[in-house]
């Protein structure tokens, strides 16, 4: 009798048909695939949109560098120039080092001089302006980026702007100092400012965007009447990667000045990377006037 149950119950037990498993392969095959594919559209989403935010984050921190400085540029400084292939285009001005107000200067038919008066001021840092053979330049109504970047020599004795060997207090007055330029043998100013500002400056700053490199920052080089493409020698700093070819826009223009605005310089950055796009658009109001 035992034996007889115990061939019932091990008849009565049963296993997978091939079906049962063929059907819950696929099944299990189909969810794999659903789940696969829910976790990489959720990691794509989130890949795009740092990468997105990334574009933004660079493309604000370029643009506000560029506004800051170019507030502080002197007057008609600003220029532009591109390579041939249109691979490489800088954007070139000459940032203000210090500026005053002048109590008089040499203008013909006046006598020419190699000293005149100015208002006491301050550099960018807020302390007097000092120099003492310093090699810096001082500049009387630029009315055009000739004026800021020609003749730029010791010899030259007429123009809009010269070197300066000294500024210090004059001797017979608290209220004044004495502007001693490179010429010994004196200079003449080519016009008055009708505002009667005066701009001390160095050196160049550039933007340069290149598809080699993206947008760079060059400063710490010598003044050229031909704008370098890019600057040679210079200090870099590499501000922002991941544009659009160059050949298909243009990131600076110069927009000259009129009798009712100041120089405006348009500004456009187009970043683009793993298919997000981004443009930001600008425009910079030069405030400072000759």
């Amino acid at each position: 009798m035992t034996s007889k149950k115990t061939l019932k119950l091990l008849s009565k037990q049963q296993g997978f048909t091939l079906i049962e498993l063929v059907s819950v392969i696929v099944l299990l095959g189909i969810m794999a695939v659903g789940f696969t594919s829910f976790i990489g559209l959720t990691t794509q989403s989130y890949v795009n949109a740092t990468v997105r935010d990334e574009l933004i984050a660079s493309a604000r921190f370029s643009v506000e560098r560029i506004n800051r400085e170019l507030r502080h540029a002197v007057p008609n400084s600003m220029r532009v120039t591109e390579a041939f292939d249109g691979s490489i285009k800088c954007l070139e001005f000459i940032p203000i080092k210090a500026s005053t107000s002048y109590v008089d200067i040499p203008v013909a038919p006046e006598t020419a001089e190699s000293e005149f008066p100015v208002i006491p001021f301050i550099n960018q840092q807020g302390n007097d302006y000092l120099c003492s053979n310093c090699g810096d330049f001082v500049t009387v109504y630029p009315s055009s980026t000739a004026a800021v970047y020609t003749n730029l020599s010791s010899s030259v004795s007429s123009g809009r702007s010269f070197p300066i060997t000294d500024i210090a207090d004059d001797a017979t007055t608290s209220d004044q100092w004495t502007v001693t330029l490179a010429n010994g043998s004196g200079v003449l100013f080519e016009e008055e400012s009708p505002t009667r500002r005066l701009y001390v400056f160095d050196s160049p700053v550039s933007f340069c965007m290149s598809d080699a490199q993206g947008l760079v920052r060059y400063s710490n080089y010598p003044i050229s009447v031909n704008q370098p493409l890019p600057p040679n020698n210079a200090n870099q700093s590499l501000m922002a990667q991941n544009f659009e070819p160059l050949i298909t826009y243009r990131p600076f223009e110069v927009i000259q000045p009129t009798q009712q605005r100041n120089a405006l310089v348009q500004i456009e950055l187009r970043f683009s990377q793993n298919n997000e796009q981004i443009v930001f658009e600008n425009e910079v109001h030069v405030m400072n006037t000759p």
